[in-house]
């Protein structure tokens, strides 16, 4: 297995195998620490992050022929002084999404999107922040039968 860093708004990505001799590797301007335990992987850093960034697990097909079990936990900190809100780029909540059912029963999702308040139009959702994005509502839809 091996974990695969990467910049959410760039291409660029470093990929990571635990079980190699050097265990940390800097990506983005920020060292990154990994190491495995008993068949357990695990990515950290001090931080603080300077861009977005997103881990990817990597499995082989023979991997998952042995029956390996994938799971994953997250934890976090956030200094509440680096949380100051883009002016620019927020996220606008939209209408409801489509019904999963067209009959007896399904749910929906409230829609949101990244709006640019320099040129007040919808932007590509990567120019937003993940940590800022509003939590989508779900209802349930279509229950006639």
């Amino acid at each position: 297995m091996a974990l695969i860093l990467k910049n959410r708004k760039k291409k660029s990505y470093s990929v990571v195998v635990p079980d190699a001799v050097v265990r940390y590797r800097i990506f983005e301007g920020v060292r990154f620490h990994y190491k495995r335990v008993n068949n357990r992987y695990s990515v950290w850093t001090q931080g603080p992050l300077r861009a977005e960034m997103v881990v990817l697990m990597m499995v082989t097909k023979y991997e998952l022929r042995l029956g390996m079990n994938i799971s994953y936990s997250t934890e976090y900190f956030i200094h509440k002084d680096q949380l100051l809100p883009s002016s620019r780029y927020v996220w606008a909540l939209g209408g409801w999404g489509p019904c999963s059912a067209s009959c007896g029963g399904g749910r929906r999702q409230r829609t949101a999107a990244c709006f640019d308040n320099n040129i007040n139009k919808i932007v590509k959702r990567t120019f937003c922040s993940l940590w800022q994005r509003p939590k989508l509502d779900f209802e349930k839809c279509n229950t006639f039968r």
